[in-house]
C-alpha cells in the first residue's frame, strides 16, 4: 500500500469491488489494482520516475499511456523494465472471469485521430 503521507492522483485507477459492488467510502477501498497515467509534456518525467517508483514499491501495476508514441508501457511490481504494447494488450486481475482486451490502434485513433 502507498505510504499514508503520499498523495498521488493517477488519471485512472482501479480498485477491487467490495461484495460485488463499487466501494462507497475510502474505508471500503482495498489496495488499488492498477494506476494509469496519460503522459503530458509537463508531467512526463514525474510520471515515469517518481510515480512509477512509488507505485512499484507499493506493489501496484502501473500503465503509462503515451499518446504521442501511440503505445502503453506496462510496469509490473518488481520489474526493471516495462512491457511495451502498441497493437493489443490484455489485463486480467485476480478474480476476474475474463480479461479486459484493448485494441490499441483503434483506441489511439479515437483519442488522437489518425496517425
Amino acid at each position: 500500500m502507498l505510504d499514508p503521507g503520499t498523495l498521488v492522483q493517477p488519471d485512472v485507477y482501479v480498485v477491487p469491488l467490495v461484495h460485488g459492488h463499487r466501494p462507497r467510502t475510502d474505508d471500503e477501498r482495498g489496495s488499488p489494482l492498477l494506476f494509469i497515467e496519460v503522459l503530458s509534456p509537463s508531467t512526463a518525467r514525474y510520471d515515469r520516475v517518481v510515480k512509477r517508483g512509488r507505485y512499484q514499491r507499493a506493489n501496484i501495476e502501473y500503465w503509462i499511456v503515451d499518446l504521442d508514441s501511440r503505445l502503453v508501457e506496462r510496469w509490473l511490481p518488481g520489474e526493471d523494465r516495462p512491457t511495451i504494447y502498441a497493437v493489443q494488450m490484455a489485463w486480467q486481475p485476480a478474480g476476474a472471469a475474463l480479461p479486459l482486451a484493448i485494441e490499441l490502434e483503434p483506441f489511439f485513433v479515437e483519442v488522437s485521430g489518425p496517425a
